[in-house]
């Protein structure tokens, strides 16, 4: 039996050494990836669906700084909730002192790309810098499977490890599309993120 996950898909596609270069699949739908996996260019018969301002399935990750949770609580919780460490359970005391966390967005580099013009499907292999690896917990691996059909929708299929950590992060996909497209929006009720949680030593 194949192995249904994004690491199985990789041993059936064939490496792909341009991965940002424009590609048709079948239905007349044109695609290009910029260098984070994101679709930076996408057309269908019908019009835009992305374009180098306006990325479809974009991940960043973030880190938190303890002011951040404060400025949070401020905002949108009633006293005495509001300001104190540990906002009634919405915060995390001593980050900032203790630990040195710092509110900051990284986007990935792509190590690797494979896909299949054909069926229309690619896999990107996604690294963060491994500074946040050790001093945050983020994902020590990231992969990123997408799939194109001629409906035309698209889907994503996002695998990452992690450690566990106290550190305050965040992993966000952005399914968004230029506000003027004229096609219709992506199929994005196939969005598929799954989590494989690593072994504490």
């Amino acid at each position: 039996m194949s192995d249904p996950s994004p690491q199985g898909l990789r041993t059936t596609l064939p490496p792909w050494p341009t991965p940002t270069e424009m590609v048709t699949c079948d239905g007349g739908v044109s695609i290009q990836f910029n260098a984070y996996g994101a679709v930076s260019s996408s057309v269908t018969p019908s019009g835009t669906w992305a374009d180098s301002e306006h990325t479809l399935g974009l991940f960043s990750y973030s880190t938190h700084s303890e002011e951040e949770f404060f400025g949070f609580t401020r905002n949108y919780l009633r006293p005495p909730c509001g300001g104190e460490c540990g906002g009634c359970g919405f915060s995390k005391c001593g980050l900032s002192t203790n630990d040195n966390a710092t509110s900051s967005r990284t986007l990935p580099k792509m190590r690797a790309a494979y896909a299949n013009m054909t069926s229309c499907q690619f896999f990107f292999d996604l690294q963060l810098h491994s500074d946040l690896q050790s001093m945050y917990g983020a994902p020590s691996s990231l992969t990123l499977a997408v799939n194109v059909t001629s409906t035309p929708s698209i889907t994503y299929d996002l695998h990452w490890e992690k450690r566990a950590t106290r550190m305050a992060e965040s992993l966000y996909g952005s399914p968004s599309s230029p506000s003027h497209r004229k096609a219709a929006a992506p199929d994005w009720t196939n969005l598929d993120v799954s989590w494989t949680p690593l072994t504490s030593p």
